[in-house]
C-alpha cells in the first residue's frame, strides 16, 4: 500500500474544500448504492453549508454504466469532480476521460487499492490511507466522508444517513460505539436503521431511476423517521416479495459444493436483484462462498460474490475466475465482489470458481 503523509494528505483534502466558491460548478458521482448515496449526500451538505455551493451536477452512477457518467461529464465541463465510492483507480481508462475534461478531482473510496492517482491536482484518499488497521471493506466511505468533512462542519444531525451506508456495505461491527451514540441521542434502534437501507435498496434494485428522486428527499429528510413513512416506502415490501420466492427455490436450482463451503446460485428475475439475493444468502451462511449470477441481458451475465469471515477474498477469487475470459471485468471488496462476463463462458467461470476453492482447500 502506498504510504502517504496523512496530514499532507487531510491538509489536501481541506484546501480543496476551503477554495470551493459558491459559483463553482462541482459534479458529484457516487456509486448507486447505500454508501454512495449516504456519502454524496454528506458531501452535498458538508459543501452546501461550508461555501454556499448547491452542488448542481448529481450522478448516481453504476461499474456498467460509466459510460453515460463519461458523456454526462464531457457535457457539462464541470471546475471541479467529486467522486465517492466508486473505485476508479480500477477503471482508469473512465477515469482518464473523467480528468480530461475537469483537472480538479477529489476521490473518496475504500474499494481495494489498484493504483494511487494522487497527484498535483487530484486528491485521492481511500479509507485505508486513514486507518490502516482496518480493512478497507470495514470503513465504508459513508463513515469516511462523515470523518472528513466533520472537521470543517458539524454533521451530527446527519449521523443517521451515516449509518445507513455503513449498513449497507456490512460495516456495522467495526463502527458499534458510533452507532451506540447515534442511536442514543436520536432516539432510533438498529433495526430502524437497517429499515432505511433496506427501503434505499429496494429503490436500487426495483426503480433505479428514482435515485435522483431519492437523493432531494434525503437532502431535505430532517430524520429517519420521515424517511421510513415517506413514499419510498412502498418499494421495500415488493422487493422482500420478490427475494423471498427466489430464495425459497434456491435449494433446488442453486449448485451447491458441501465441500468446499460454496454455493453458485444462477437466477432469474425481473429486476438486477443479484446483489440483494447475495446479501440475504450470506448473512444465513456467514462461512460459506456465496456467488449469485444473473442474467441481465442476452449476451451477458453479471456475478455478486459474498463471504462474511473474511477468510476467502471475493474480489480475489472473482478476479482469478475471470482470467482467460475475454470482455470480463471483476472487483470490490474481501466479503464482497462483483464482475460480469460474457454469457457465452458461464460455465468456464463457475468452472473456475470450484477449481480455485479446491486448489485452496
Amino acid at each position: 500500500m502506498p504510504e502517504h503523509d496523512k496530514n499532507e494528505l487531510f491538509g489536501r483534502f481541506q484546501r480543496f474544500v476551503k477554495n470551493i466558491t459558491p459559483k463553482d460548478r462541482i459534479a458529484l458521482c457516487y456509486h448507486r448504492d447505500p454508501d454512495g448515496l449516504a456519502s454524496a449526500l454528506l458531501v452535498s451538505k458538508a459543501i452546501e453549508k461550508y461555501s454556499g455551493n448547491k452542488i448542481r451536477f448529481l450522478h448516481a452512477s453504476d461499474y456498467n454504466e460509466l459510460h453515460v457518467l463519461e458523456k454526462a461529464i464531457a457535457e457539462e465541463s464541470p471546475d471541479k469532480i467529486i467522486i465517492v465510492d466508486l473505485s476508479l483507480d480500477s477503471k482508469l481508462n473512465s477515469f482518464a476521460e473523467l480528468n480530461k475534461h475537469c483537472k480538479s478531482i477529489l476521490m473518496l473510496d475504500h474499494h481495494k487499492i489498484y493504483q494511487d492517482l494522487n497527484s498535483e491536482d487530484i486528491i485521492f484518499i481511500k479509507s485505508q490511507y486513514v486507518n490502516e488497521e482496518l480493512d478497507g471493506s470495514k470503513y465504508p466511505v459513508s463513515k469516511l466522508s462523515y470523518d472528513l468533512f466533520s472537521n470543517l462542519v458539524d454533521l451530527s444531525k446527519s449521523r443517521w444517513i451515516a449509518c445507513l451506508g455503513i449498513i449497507g456495505d456490512n460495516g456495522y461491527s467495526s463502527w458499534e460505539p458510533f452507532f451506540n451514540e447515534v442511536m442514543h441521542e436520536d432516539n432510533i434502534s438498529i433495526e430502524e436503521l437497517r429499515s432505511g437501507t433496506e427501503l434505499i435498496n429496494s429503490i436500487e434494485t426495483i426503480h433505479p431511476e428514482l435515485f435522483p428522486q431519492l437523493f432531494d428527499y434525503l437532502n431535505n429528510c430532517p430524520n429517519l423517521n420521515d424517511f421510513l413513512n415517506s413514499e419510498f416506502n412502498e418499494y421495500r415490501q415488493e422487493l422482500y416479495d420478490m427475494a423471498d420466492k427466489i430464495l425459497a427455490e434456491m435449494d433446488d436450482k442453486a449448485d451447491i459444493h458441501n465441500s468446499i463451503s460454496l454455493i453458485i446460485y444462477k437466477i432469474n428475475a425481473k429486476y438486477n436483484i443479484k446483489s440483494f439475493i447475495a446479501n440475504q444468502m450470506s448473512y444465513e451462511n456467514p462461512a460459506k462462498t456465496i456467488v449469485v449470477m444473473q442474467e441481465m441481458d442476452p449476451d451477458r451475465i453479471w456475478f455478486s460474490a459474498r463471504r462474511q469471515d473474511f477468510k476467502l477474498k471475493m474480489n480475489e477469487l472473482l478476479e482469478e475466475a475471470i482470467k482467460g475470459i475475454p470482455d470480463s471485468s471483476a472487483g470490490g471488496h474481501i466479503p464482497a465482489s462483483a464482475g460480469s462476463i460474457p454469457k457465452a463462458y458461464e460455465d468456464k467461470f463457475k468452472e473456475n470458481i470450484v477449481r480455485i476453492l479446491k486448489e485452496g482447500k
